[in-house]
């Protein structure tokens, strides 16, 4: 049985068991095109709630939607599409309408709320190697970074390794640039300054600011948003 069909029994199965489950929707070149047919599948799949994607440049995937015209017309159809029969949550939505509405009344949003602590995201590989901010960054090969790896569980506590982390080159890089992008981006506010991974394959390195995942996660969106309310 092929992997979407056995996705599909698993979904009967939360259905029938009448559990709540959400899903991703990763918007590709090829479907970009089609939000409202994205948006009718997910509503007739069940599931209550929807994240979005578009497809990146990460880890070992080596396409990317860089369309910044098709990424706003996806957006301006699928907030149509989801106006006219709010039938699931469209997570990116309900997250950029809560900060927006901070905004209008003049309260920090959640992002300038955390603005001065970080989610360091630890992640361990099979043989016990740790890396910080990012799952991606396993596996992933950097000199200047010392290929993201900040210690081994099998040689000392997760704790004491997350404890040094002020001192480990990447991590205090991603803390630079986010600090620059609320010094300079307008839209700090909906966005908190982006992901280490995305910076960092896209750019390679940490501590710049603007990213193609800012763009089309959080800047488009809250300009077409804007724009329809």
């Amino acid at each position: 049985m092929e992997s979407y069909e056995k996705i599909l029994v698993g979904i009967r199965f939360l259905r029938e068991a009448d559990i709540k489950f959400s899903a991703i929707c990763v918007v590709t070149n090829s479907t970009i095109t089609r939000p409202e047919e994205l948006y009718e599948f997910f509503c007739n799949l069940g599931c209550f709630s929807l994240g979005i994607n578009f497809e990146e440049k990460i880890g070992i995937n080596s396409t990317a939607v860089d369309s910044n015209e098709l990424v706003i017309d996806f957006w301006q159809r699928l907030f149509c599409a989801w106006r006219q029969n709010p039938q699931i949550e469209i997570q990116p939505f309900r997250r950029t309408l809560s900060r927006l509405e901070d905004i209008s009344y003049s309260r920090p949003t959640v992002v300038e709320r955390a603005v001065d602590e970080i989610d360091l995201f630890p992640s361990i590989s099979y043989s016990g190697d740790v890396v910080l901010l990012s799952p991606e960054f396993l596996n992933t090969k950097s000199v200047g970074y010392a290929d993201f790896i900040v210690g081994n569980v099998l040689c000392e506590p997760l704790l004491d390794i997350l404890d040094r982390w002020r001192s480990v080159h990447y991590v205090s890089g991603f803390v630079e640039g986010v600090k620059k992008c609320r010094e300079a981006c307008q839209y700090f506010s909906v966005c908190g300054g982006g992901q280490a991974s995305n910076k960092f394959f896209e750019h390679g390195a940490v501590n710049v600011t603007e990213a193609s995942f800012c763009r089309n996660t959080y800047q488009h969106l809250a300009e077409v948003v804007i724009g329809e309310l």
